[in-house]
């Protein structure tokens, strides 16, 4: 039986949530300021381009889970890196991201035997 890993620039990741990744797909708007002083934006034509924005879920994180997240974040929210779905060896998704402005959100909560779990969601634009 195959198993599914995920990685961000080669670090394996907990997986998130069965159904914690939204894809949205988003135009990139080009804008140019013309020589009397206007903004010309280009909303369509060829030179538009459409890239992914990815809001990713984790819930339930126990300790170790989280340091492995914050972790990752810490060392690769601020530039371009792979994240990748591997099963086994074999890579069936990947694309470059870059974490969005300021959007990594967390909450915790404790069970009856006051263990602490926490609840992450991380948006990455596509690269």
């Amino acid at each position: 039986m195959s198993t599914l890993h995920m990685y961000w620039s080669g670090t394996e990741l907990p997986l998130p949530d069965e159904n914690g990744i939204k894809i949205e797909h988003r135009s990139m708007v080009s804008s140019v300021e013309t020589s009397d002083g206007t903004l010309r934006i280009d909303s369509y034509g060829p030179n538009i381009q459409t890239k992914r924005r990815l809001t990713i879920k984790w819930s339930g994180l126990t300790a170790s889970e989280y340091s492995t997240l914050s972790s990752a974040w810490s060392n690769y929210a601020d530039e371009s890196n792979a994240l990748e779905f591997k099963e086994d060896a074999t890579t069936i998704w990947s694309v470059n991201v870059i974490s969005a402005h300021n959007s990594w959100k967390e909450s915790q909560w404790y069970d009856a035997n006051n263990d602490s779990y926490t609840e992450v969601i991380i948006v990455f634009d596509e690269a």
